[in-house]
């Protein structure tokens, strides 16, 4: 296996929209990333110099206005957003005249 190291930006990015990038520009052996202390590319043949020169470009255009922090969501927004969404469904269930046990069994909560 080889890998690329990029060390973290100082804001935060939607990495599923980085991940996108990658599976379509790191070429034919990009395996998926992992992170820890930098954000780890992994691939299972060494990639081509003009491949890792792409993605350093990449990750060095970022920035505050990109594409990829307008999409971030915080864990918390996520959390408010997966509550908003199951009081939503519990209300309507409630409205049909569901029980508390036949909601959950449906919903899981």
């Amino acid at each position: 296996m080889y890998s690329i190291q990029l060390n973290w930006l100082s804001f935060s990015v939607d990495m599923n929209t980085v991940e996108t990038w990658m599976k379509a520009n790191a070429g034919p052996y990009y395996m998926g990333n992992s992170s820890d202390n930098a954000l780890t590319l992994w691939f299972s043949q060494q990639p081509d110099p003009s491949i890792s020169a792409a993605i350093a470009t990449y990750w060095a255009a970022l920035t505050n206005a990109s594409p990829e922090t307008a999409n971030y969501q915080s864990k918390s927004t996520r959390q408010t957003a997966v509550s908003t969404a199951l009081a939503s469904a519990q209300a309507k269930l409630t409205a049909l005249g569901l029980t508390g046990a036949e909601i959950a069994a449906l919903i899981g909560h």
